[in-house]
């Protein structure tokens, strides 16, 4: 019965925080305009932009497995987007990943930005616009005063990018050495029987998210302090 060692539990472990790391980052870069965006002090009350609010909402409880299947589709080699070979590679479950992190960035900085009762965000606004502030700055202005509430949203999504399986077997096709996580190697350890091995990373997967977890409370502190 095959066995992993030490070195593949490290490199399955580093792969994991890699993909994690790099889909966080894509998912910020895009997520971080719209959410600020939607989350705009005086939002315009149109019906596009509720609709928007609730398409967002609605997508942070999407199942994985759909994305997977549908991102699966698209890629497969007859599917539409076959001719990329882009399935079983790395950059898919990046791309997928990034895809399950996004609409948690977007309404996570939503949500922090329109608390009920709290005036600071408003006043912020208000005084950048009076100091001038637009566009590319104005964004970046406000992305310095709530920074605490981007962290947030940063460790919210690399947490849920951690725990991900079916979206990652789906498309990465759990490939050792290539495409291998920690979470598909947990399902594959048990399915063989390795039970040791499976703890460990088990263990070592809990022990990540606990991390991420207080570093995402922490952050949220910091928020509520900064307004």
């Amino acid at each position: 019965m095959n066995t992993i060692g030490w070195y593949e539990i490290f490199e399955i472990s580093g792969r994991s925080l890699l993909f994690a790391l790099v889909a966080t980052l894509f998912a910020l870069l895009v997520g971080v305009p719209v959410g600020f965006a939607l989350g705009h002090p005086r939002p315009c009350g149109s019906t596009l932009h509720r609709l928007l609010v609730s398409l967002v909402g609605a997508l942070t409880a999407l199942p994985t497995v759909t994305l997977g299947l549908v991102l699966y589709l698209l890629f497969s080699r007859s599917g539409p987007l076959g001719f990329l070979d882009l399935l079983y590679k790395p950059g898919l479950v990046i791309f997928g990943e990034t895809l399950l992190a996004l609409p948690l960035v977007i309404h996570h900085l939503y949500s922090g930005l329109h608390r009920p009762g709290d005036s600071r965000t408003l006043l912020l606004h208000e005084t950048l616009i009076t100091l001038g502030a637009q566009g590319p700055g104005y964004l970046w202005a406000m992305i310095r005063e709530k920074s605490p509430l981007v962290w947030g949203a940063a460790t919210l999504a690399f947490g849920r990018i951690l725990g991900e399986v079916g979206l990652v077997m789906m498309v990465g096709g759990n490939i050792r050495f290539f495409t291998r996580t920690m979470t598909t190697t947990i399902a594959l350890e048990t399915s063989r029987g390795n039970l040791p091995e499976a703890v460990l990373l088990g263990i070592l997967l809990v022990a990540m998210a606990l991390a991420v977890n207080i570093l995402f409370h922490w952050f949220q502190q910091q928020e509520e302090k900064m307004g």
